[in-house]
């Protein structure tokens, strides 16, 4: 059985968000047939060493009480003893948080003492969250390295994606997955018909606008407060607190359907979040939803939630007063899967995978050697180019990149190449349809991969319904459609995505815009008479002619190659090169630079989500 790690500074028995994401993704992990590993310090000194919690193998490091230079060295030497010592061990690893853990193990893997893969995640948001915080060392470069050494360096929030970015982390490794919870609840649980009981649930501290509460709640009618936790303000809250307010203690996670059904509405009045755990938990037991303008919550829920400005007292009472009012508003129903754990492991688990372009390069060959075993008479073309050359030197970046991110549900690939969705259909993730205006090659690949629906149809006129996907993929496409076919086809893929769906492309980029003409066309039936080839787009011109429509801009990265002569040498020696077709795979997945911004002509990877 593999076995997982998971490294975070604190878990169970101790009480607090981290420490339940944590316990939740362990769970998940179990029930995917994995083995759980947790490595975390001792933070209660009565806790032993090592013990199985719920089936989940814990180990802990000593510490002390208190955090200082010599406390770290400790519990860094512990972990990496244990670290080194287990290295075969484990399949791959999460490390919740950027602080210590991340840059012991990014030491490790600089060192090349541990060789399997592993995320680090962001564990809080706003802009001064744990990934901006870095730059408060004097060290942060030397932080920053370490750091870049891991495979996957994961959000749970725009603010986190911005801020890697902000400090120079490769975006190609930047992942977006919150935190999630157990949704199971959601079906059997019904919203409020009224709200008379608001409730706050988390660590009563001054940062979570808990003085704005109290403020805010005075005199709201029929109503009461419910403070559920602990922390430094308690004391004085229940000093301060007037007639309606009551105070719980910490729920044990056991107990959180039981608070629930004691509440019509969740208020968190925080300065500064991230993906909250008490939000998640409430969407899980549909109830409604008061909230500061926080983390991602307004793009997550938009309406169904009631948003206030933090620190504003009356701005967070104008919110609580409007949710007295305004029910019919709170519907979860599209939004609920996204953040269920189930769907947050499984993405974990897919990053965790070996790199896109490898997985692709393995199919290519699985493919390439099915044919030949039970060849037909069709597909002999493309099966040989699936063992000589598995991919072109672009294809490692733009199709690696590709089948690196999360797909489900009703797919559509729009005459990418077909390698791709090939992949994803065998590998479980989504439901493919594929089309192409070339029908030599829609029956080259019919023989190649008997399980591929695949259509010939045109990308600007699609016939299928509006609405019908949830995600879409156009790989080194749109740059091919003349005149103004690639705003059409564009435009199409925005009717036929799902609210909330998503468009991965890829197209070319170079300083100036202009259109390449030659003097024959190379797709053959599916070329265009007037010899066009392809658009070349102006960063301006990207934006002009692909997002004229309210597209949410997800990610927009831009490629270029370190050595352009290999592509060069590659082409000019046709049909030599393809001798040495399967070797570009040592060279061609690290000569790409990659990053936010454009340097030079190359390639663009947008991912577009179209808006709720």
């Amino acid at each position: 059985m593999d076995r997982v790690l998971i490294v975070t500074p604190g878990y169970l028995p101790r009480l607090g968000g981290m420490e339940r994401q944590v316990a939740l993704l362990a769970g998940e992990f179990r029930r995917r047939g994995l083995a759980v590993t947790v490595l975390t310090e001792q933070t209660y000194p009565d806790l032993p060493p090592r013990e199985e919690l719920d089936g989940v193998d814990v180990v802990r490091l000593r510490t002390r009480g208190r955090r200082g230079p010599l406390t770290f060295a400790l519990v860094g030497l512990q972990m990496a003893a244990y670290l080194v010592r287990h290295r075969r061990t484990f399949r791959y690893a999460v490390i919740r948080t950027l602080t210590f853990p991340a840059l012991v193990t990014g030491l490790l893997k600089a060192l090349r003492l541990i060789r399997y893969r592993t995320l680090v995640t962001a564990e809080t948001g706003g802009e001064a969250d744990d990934v901006i915080a870095l730059r408060g060392y004097r060290a942060w470069k030397a932080f920053r390295w370490l750091i870049s050494h891991h495979d996957r360096l994961n959000s749970i929030c725009d603010a986190n994606y911005e801020h890697y970015l902000e400090l120079g982390f490769d975006s190609s490794k930047l992942t977006r997955i919150p935190n999630g919870v157990d949704m199971s609840p959601f079906a059997s649980s019904r919203y409020p018909e009224q709200i008379k009981r608001f409730a706050f649930l988390g660590r009563i501290e001054r940062d979570k606008g808990m003085w704005e509460l109290l403020e805010a709640f005075k005199g709201l009618p029929d109503c009461t407060l419910l403070i559920a936790g602990s922390g430094a303000e308690e004391e004085a809250l229940k000093a301060a607190a007037g007639d309606g307010v009551r105070f719980l203690g910490q729920i044990p996670y056991e107990e959180l359907g039981d608070f629930f059904d004691q509440v019509d509405c969740l208020v968190l009045p925080s300065y500064s979040e991230g993906m909250p755990m008490a939000v998640l938990e409430a969407v899980a037991h549909k109830r409604a939803i008061v909230a500061t303008d926080v983390g991602d919550l307004r793009r997550l829920f938009g309406d169904s939630i009631f948003i206030c400005e933090p620190r504003d007292a009356a701005d967070l009472r104008r919110a609580m007063t409007g949710a007295l009012d305004g029910l019919e508003r709170v519907r979860y129903e599209d939004i609920a899967p996204e953040l269920s754990i189930e769907r947050v492991a499984g993405e974990m688990a897919e990053m965790l995978e070996p790199p896109g372009w490898k997985r692709l390069w393995r199919h290519s060959y699985r493919l390439g050697f099915r044919w030949l075993l039970r060849p037909r008479p069709k597909g002999r073309r493309v099966a040989l180019q699936r063992l000589l050359v598995p991919m072109d030197p672009w294809r490692y970046y733009e199709l690696g990149r590709v089948a690196e991110r999360h797909f489900d549900g009703a797919c559509l690939d729009v005459s990418s190449p077909k390698l791709l969705m090939s992949l994803l259909q065998r590998e479980g993730r989504g439901d493919w349809t594929g089309i192409d205006l070339f029908a030599q090659e829609v029956e080259s690949w019919r023989a190649l991969d008997p399980s591929l629906r695949l259509e010939v149809k045109d990308a600007t006129r699609l016939d299928y319904p509006d609405e019908s996907f949830d995600n879409v993929t156009c790989i080194s496409v749109i740059e091919h459609v003349p005149g103004d076919g690639d705003a059409a086809a564009m435009a199409e893929m925005w009717r036929v995505l799902k609210p909330g769906g998503t468009l991965h492309l890829t197209t070319n980029v170079d300083r100036e815009a202009r259109d390449v003409f030659l003097d024959k066309g190379i797709y053959g039936e599916a070329s265009d008479a007037s010899g066009f080839f392809e658009r070349r787009y102006s960063p301006e011109t990207l934006d002009e002619r692909l997002l004229q429509l309210p597209w949410e801009v997800r990610t927009r990265e831009y490629a270029r190659q370190k050595d352009e002569g290999i592509e060069e040498r590659f082409y000019a020696r046709v049909p030599w090169s393809y001798l040495y077709g399967a070797l570009l795979r040592f060279r061609c997945p690290r000569n790409f630079e990659v990053g936010p911004a454009f340097q030079d002509r190359g390639a663009v990877y947008l991912e577009l989500r179209r808006p709720r």
